[in-house]
């Protein structure tokens, strides 16, 4: 299944693994629990 959303919220109520995509490359594939705890600028590259 593929679900594409702006709100972590939603997600969550759906799914279990998360995809983060930017600029068309994957930077975070992990359970939604990991990605959480991933710091922001972690996660968005060129901050």
């Amino acid at each position: 299944m593929f679900l594409s959303s702006h709100l972590m919220r939603d997600v969550a109520l759906t799914a279990y693994q998360l995809i983060v995509i930017s600029r068309g490359r994957i930077i975070a594939d992990a359970p939604i629990q990991d990605i959480r705890s991933i710091p922001v600028k972690s996660v968005r590259p060129g901050l």
